[in-house]
């Protein structure tokens, strides 16, 4: 509640249904998000994963990954294309 409160201030619980159902349907992400999510992170048992043992909680920056343990990785958010796609062309 203090989430919405914060975000949509003063706003009807329909509105809020409204921003909730069109928030659900994004396709991409933002740093907002990933920064703000829970994340974990574990090898596959043939990298030397052992489950809940070596399961390691992550976070991000807007620029890097932080992993206990490890150096931190940068890294970027992509648009769909990738990076170096052909940008759209202008209409006219």
């Amino acid at each position: 509640e203090a989430w919405l409160e914060e975000r949509l201030p003063a706003t009807t619980w329909c509105a809020r249904y409204q921003h909730t159902e069109t928030d659900a349907a994004r396709t991409t992400m933002t740093h907002e998000d990933v920064c703000s999510l829970n994340w974990h992170f574990n090898f596959t048992p043939s990298a030397g994963g052992q489950g809940k043992k070596s399961l390691m909680k992550a976070s991000f920056s807007e620029t890097q990954l932080f992993i206990p343990e490890f150096a931190p990785l940068d890294y970027q958010l992509v648009t769909p294309g990738g990076i170096g796609a052909a940008a759209p062309e202008a209409a006219g």
